[in-house]
């Protein structure tokens, strides 16, 4: 079933904390778990199904849809919580107790909100394109970005700009309401301008950069960061994004040279590969 955020195996999921979940489900056939967050899978699928080729993948909807059990000192939902929260809570309903995470962007959030909150369940962690920003940094070229026309966007984002259709086909369907509300604009949406509060930052998980920095420091998870040399986000928070990887001490870091943000459409293969490669690598005893 496709639904506005899903475009394609579309389920959903009462939660214990009250919530419904939506998610899409690949690679049933496979008994290695893989776990990932998205705001919606249609340009995402053929990574995913990529992946489930060798893994049992649940993509989960990272939701905004107003209800939440976590909540921030002014009073409003406290999103990178809520997602971390919910994705926890869908592997226990599903008796999953161990994971291996992928995220990219913001769907690195709830990997890191593990790392901090649930380090029992993260087997491996692959956390691409996005760390928590322990040495500052703006996202000053990616709003810039955001203000441009859509063919400079897609130079911006994209290698392969022969493959724009498949963004603009995916921004089409979301704003067309496909099983949600017709009409309504998720870049738009109320819920959405919340949400960007937290969706670029997950270093706002911790209470203070200290604390995020000693959790890192201190985890036993094996870390996969993945950044593109050419990803204006990527720039933006440089040095924070190698300041992570000399931090946390089971980090490995891949950098792609000349590949720019929507990695996952220019080269779906290699994404899926690079992550795949790692999550295998995680099962050796190097000395």
């Amino acid at each position: 079933m496709e639904t506005r955020l899903v475009g394609k195996n579309a389920k959903k999921m009462l939660l214990e904390n009250g919530v419904e979940l939506e998610y899409c489900e690949f690679g049933e056939e496979n008994e290695e778990v893989l776990v990932m967050g998205y705001f919606y899978y249609h340009s995402i699928l053929p990574m995913v199904e990529e992946l489930a080729k060798k893994y049992h993948v649940y993509g989960i909807v990272l939701r905004m849809d107003g209800k939440g059990t976590q909540f921030a000192a002014d009073g409003t939902i406290h999103w990178a919580n809520q997602w971390g929260e919910d994705v926890y809570l869908f592997c226990k309903t599903l008796g999953l107790e161990s994971i291996n995470y992928f995220g990219k962007c913001h769907g690195v959030i709830p990997g890191w909100w593990m790392v901090k909150n649930h380090p029992e369940m993260l087997g491996c962690f692959a956390s691409t394109f996005m760390v928590p920003h322990i040495k500052g940094g703006m996202p000053v070229r990616w709003m810039q970005n955001a203000g441009l026309s859509p063919e400079e966007t897609v130079r911006n984002t994209m290698r392969r700009v022969d493959k724009a259709y498949i963004k603009a086909n995916e921004i089409q369907k979301l704003n067309a309401g496909i099983g949600g509300q017709a009409g309504q604009s998720v870049a738009n949406s109320p819920s959405m301008a919340i949400a960007a509060r937290y969706s670029g930052c997950p270093e706002v998980i911790w209470d203070s950069i200290e604390e995020c920095r000693e959790d890192l420091a201190n985890t036993d998870i094996p870390v996969l960061l993945m950044y593109a040399t050419e990803d204006i986000l990527f720039m933006d928070y440089e040095e924070s994004n190698f300041e992570c990887a000399k931090v946390i001490k089971n980090a490995k870091t891949v950098i792609l040279q000349g590949e720019k943000h929507l990695f996952e459409i220019d080269c779906s293969e290699r994404f899926a590969s690079e992550v795949s490669f790692f999550f295998d690598e995680c099962k050796k005893n190097y000395e």
